[in-house]
C-alpha cells in the first residue's frame, strides 16, 4: 500500500475464472458518439498522478466506504 509500507501484498494461485488480461479500445464508442478525448491517456496519466500523489489513499478508500453505507 502506498499509505503504509508495512503491508504486504498477498499473492494467491491462479483461478481458472481468472481474467488474464484487459484490452480497451474506444473507437466504437468513438465512432458511434462523435466523441473525441481532450488529451491523451499519457497526459491524462501524468496529470492523475500529479494531483493525487500526496493522498492518503487509505483515508479515502475509509471515507468512500462511509458513504456508502
Amino acid at each position: 500500500m502506498v499509505s503504509n509500507p508495512e503491508r504486504k501484498v498477498v499473492f494467491t494461485p491462479q483461478r481458472p475464472w481468472d481474467v488474464l488480461r484487459l484490452y480497451a479500445d474506444p473507437h466504437k464508442f468513438i465512432d458511434l458518439c462523435a466523441w473525441q478525448p481532450k488529451v491523451s491517456f499519457d497526459e491524462g496519466i501524468k496529470s492523475l498522478m500529479e494531483s493525487e500523489s500526496g493522498r492518503n489513499w487509505e483515508e479515502v478508500y475509509d471515507e468512500k466506504k462511509k458513504e456508502l453505507r
